[in-house]
């Protein structure tokens, strides 16, 4: 977060989504694999490419009759 701010120290806030894209680009020594991998099944390259990830919901039918 230093680096990303640098001298606007007031304005850190505005950092944060930089920050998180970045975290969630990295891959983990673990799985090989960004956290973005894992769940969308690609590392994008910027946050546009987000924008066309379609998520498909599984719903499951008891869950929703108890709700």
């Amino acid at each position: 977060m230093r680096s990303l701010v640098k001298k606007s120290i007031r304005e850190w806030d505005l950092m944060l989504a930089h920050a998180e894209f970045t975290y969630n680009r990295s891959t983990s020594q673990t799985t090989s694999r960004s956290p973005f991998e894992v769940v969308y099944g690609k590392n994008p390259t910027s946050l546009l490419d987000l924008t066309s990830v379609v998520i498909e919901t599984n719903i499951s039918g008891n869950a929703e009759v108890r709700a």
